[in-house]
């Protein structure tokens, strides 16, 4: 029996000399009646927010200036899985900040590591059968990705969780987590006109928030996998 598991991804930050901070931040459905019910919840809450507030643009967290309007939307998928991976800039080594191109390869490394950790989760909670065959969506804002990238990604992580990895440098092998058949499908999103993706970008920024503040409490968050790199 196939199993479809859709991950909603966007970005807080920027990864570059001057910032301090770089996210990747989303929600993961197992199966179409999750993702269907979340997004329900989510754009009636959008519904009611723009009604009461009289608001006419897409609520994003840069558009929303009232902490309690990013926290409702926030906790309204509070309890589903989620996921985000952190990159402290001062961390890297300056090669990877040198060019667009070294950047696009640290941010598909970051994702296809978080990725990875995240399915890691799901087969240890024994919510994936890592035997059967997977049906990976992974949907991501069409800001923090260049349309023909998406497919690198896709392959990234086909490799990464399904072929296995090795690290020439230190002659070591990463087995792979995922035996049966799996297939990786990405598309790049307009985030006006998809609320999971503009739930990420809440989660998104409220990671980011959480170290930029250095407030533990803004991402202790149930049912959530994170990352640190480097």
């Amino acid at each position: 029996m196939k199993q479809k598991i859709h991950l909603f991804i966007d970005d807080s930050g920027r990864l570059e000399n001057n910032s301090n901070y770089f996210i990747y931040a989303g929600h993961c459905f197992i199966g179409d009646d999750a993702k269907n019910k979340a997004k329900g919840r989510y754009k009636k809450l959008v519904s009611k927010i723009k009604e009461v507030k009289e608001f006419d643009f897409e609520l994003k967290a840069s558009n929303l200036t009232d902490f309690n309007d990013r926290y409702s939307l926030f906790k309204i998928l509070k309890f589903e899985l989620s996921f985000s991976v952190a990159i402290k800039i001062s961390n890297l080594k300056s090669y990877i900040l040198a060019d667009k191109k070294s950047r696009q390869r640290f941010k598909d490394y970051a994702l296809r590591r978080i990725v990875k950790k995240l399915f890691q989760s799901l087969i240890d909670q024994g919510l994936v059968d890592p035997e059967q065959e997977i049906e990976l969506h992974v949907n991501i804002d069409q800001q923090g990705f260049a349309t023909n990238g998406l497919y690198g990604l896709g392959d990234g992580i086909f490799e990464e969780l399904h072929e296995g990895i090795h690290n020439f440098n230190y002659g070591t092998f990463y087995p792979p987590i995922l035996t049966g058949d799996f297939n990786v499908l990405t598309r790049s999103c307009v985030s006006e006109n998809d609320y999971l993706i503009q739930a990420a970008d809440i989660l998104a920024n409220r990671i980011w928030n959480s170290y930029v503040q250095n407030n533990v409490s803004l991402r202790t968050i149930p049912k959530h996998i994170h990352l640190w790199l480097p």
